[in-house]
C-alpha cells in the first residue's frame, strides 16, 4: 500500500494496484499549493460528503481519468448534473466489493451541503478492507 497526503482530508491510496483518491480538495487548498491537480491519477474517487473542501476537484479529475466515483446518492445526483456518469452510489452499510477490496459506508457526524446549496445527504466515513490492509477514513475530520 502507498499513501500520499494532499492536505486537509484529501489523500491517495494505492491498494492492490488501484489508485483510490479520497475527498479531492487541491485547487484552493493552501496546504496543496505545490500539487498539480492535472498530474493526479485515480481509478476510484471516494467522496465523504458534499462540502466544497471535500468535493472541489472531483469533477475535473473524474472527467480526465474516468475514475469511478463512490459516494452517497445525493452527491451522486449532483455529480451526474455536472456530467459525471461513472458513479457507484453507496448508502450507509455494506460492504460492497470492488476490484481493490471492500468498502463499507459508516456514519460520520457532520453536515453535507453541496456547492450549489442543495442538500448533500448523510455524510459518511469509509471502512476499506482488502488483502493488503484495513483502514477507516472519516472525511469530516480535519
Amino acid at each position: 500500500m502507498q499513501f500520499t497526503y494532499f492536505g486537509q482530508s484529501s489523500f491517495l491510496v494505492t491498494l492492490n494496484g488501484k489508485k483510490l483518491l479520497f475527498d479531492p480538495f487541491i485547487n484552493g487548498n493552501p496546504l496543496a499549493q505545490h500539487i498539480d491537480v492535472e498530474k493526479i491519477e485515480a481509478d476510484y474517487i471516494l467522496v465523504s460528503h458534499g462540502h466544497g473542501d471535500h468535493i472541489a476537484d472531483v469533477v475535473p479529475i473524474a472527467k480526465r481519468t474516468g475514475a469511478k466515483v463512490i459516494t452517497s446518492p445525493e452527491v451522486a445526483g449532483w455529480l451526474g448534473k455536472q456530467g459525471i456518469d461513472n458513479i457507484h452510489e453507496l448508502n450507509h452499510g455494506g460492504p460492497v466489493t470492488f476490484d481493490f477490496g471492500k468498502v463499507r459506508a459508516v456514519n460520520a457526524i457532520h453536515s453535507s451541503g453541496l456547492p450549489d446549496g442543495s442538500y448533500g445527504g448523510n455524510p459518511m466515513g469509509f471502512v476499506i478492507t482488502s488483502e493488503e490492509i484495513n483502514f477507516y477514513f472519516a472525511g469530516t475530520l480535519r
